[in-house]
């Protein structure tokens, strides 16, 4: 028996982060969160070429989408991207998924 993410919770309009975005799971993830209609900010340290397919998967899914890059173990990139992630947040965290396990 399969379940669907939709079983579980309304998604609709949800605004979630997604670290670890260009492949993987973390890449998996949005494309099913995009078919339940999240607003989604994708996040990616350095594969370009990953980031820029998981956006292409989720904008033609219909979602709305957001890329972050930035290395979550350097302050300087942290503090570089402070002002993007406040404004996504400002708009209501309403989920935020840590794909890489780390505490940021």
């Amino acid at each position: 028996m399969s379940a669907s993410v939709s079983q579980y919770a309304d998604l609709v309009g949800k605004r979630i982060l997604i670290t670890g975005a260009s492949s993987g799971i973390g890449a998996g993830m949005a494309g099913v969160l995009a078919q339940q209609g999240c607003h989604l900010v994708l996040h990616y340290h350095h594969n370009q070429t990953g980031i820029a397919k998981t956006l292409e998967t989720v904008l033609a899914l219909g979602a709305k989408a957001e890329i972050l890059q930035c290395d979550f173990r350097q302050l300087e990139s942290v503090h570089k991207n402070q002002a993007k992630v406040i404004d996504f947040l400002s708009g209501g965290d309403d989920i935020s998924e840590d794909n890489e396990n780390k505490i940021v």
